[in-house]
């Protein structure tokens, strides 16, 4: 009952031990400690698990941008210890020395060329730390890494950011993405850092750049709003300064 394991089975017909109905999951009797041994003792006899231990730059930026926002709220101390460290070590290890970002990093070797999510993300972590701390080099980070991805991703022609850096290999298609899925697109985060910057640096040219991707955003989020939530997002904090 403890693991919510029952004889039909709790996933399509088999067992999966887990706490989602449990109330009282922090309570652990002796008994339960104990069986929670022979658990272990009976999943170690079977195929060891692989642990997927690569770290991501895009992943990393939506991380920082959690905690730090976290710490904004809560105000306990290892929130902000824990993004500065992860900003720290992007910084050091998945820099290059041209001042491009790397996708990944694993067995100390960063690789690949980073693509929108790896710039608009890890900005928005940037933006993140700097309110929470006000130390300006977090905002110069930001600022830099915003005009990499502008000068390499910027499409001049038709508006929004490309998927892939001009650095990348030269496929027939060069894509754009729009959609807020389970994390929310490069193009939405991007147009939600501009917005921030511009309004942060008082820039007019920034201004107009986020009013430029916006509009790109516009065009996919009048047929599918429900889609584009965090454009939405973007679009609402540029208004605001509107009124």
């Amino acid at each position: 009952a403890y693991f919510g394991i029952t004889k039909g089975g709790n996933f399509e017909g088999s067992n999966i031990p887990n706490l989602l109905k449990n109330q009282d999951f922090r309570i652990k009797t002796q008994t339960i400690l104990e069986q929670r041994k022979n658990l272990f003792k009976y999943r170690s006899e079977r195929m060891e698990l692989r642990t997927d231990d690569k770290i991501l730059t895009s992943w990393n930026g939506l991380m920082i941008s959690a905690i730090t926002q976290a710490y904004k709220v809560f105000r306990e101390r290892p929130m902000l210890e824990a993004a500065e460290m992860a900003t720290n070590f992007i910084t050091q290890n998945m820099t290059r020395k041209d001042g491009g970002l790397r996708v990944r990093y694993r067995d100390r070797e960063a690789i690949g060329i980073g693509f929108l999510d790896d710039y608009a993300f890890f900005v928005w972590g940037l933006i993140e730390l700097h309110e929470a701390t006000q130390k300006v080099i977090y905002l110069q980070s930001a600022l830099d890494f915003n005009n990499r991805m502008i000068r390499d991703f910027w499409d001049s022609n038709n508006g929004g950011f490309y998927m892939t850096s001009v650095e990348n290999e030269k496929l027939i298609y060069r894509p754009k993405e729009t959609y807020d899925g389970a994390i929310p697109s490069g193009n939405s985060v991007a147009a939600y850092n501009l917005v921030r910057l511009a309004r942060r640096m008082n820039s007019v040219e920034m201004e107009e750049m986020a009013k430029k991707q916006l509009q790109f955003l516009n065009k996919a989020a009048r047929t599918h709003p429900a889609g584009h939530s965090f454009g939405l997002l973007a679009l609402a904090h540029y208004l605001e300064r509107k009124k």
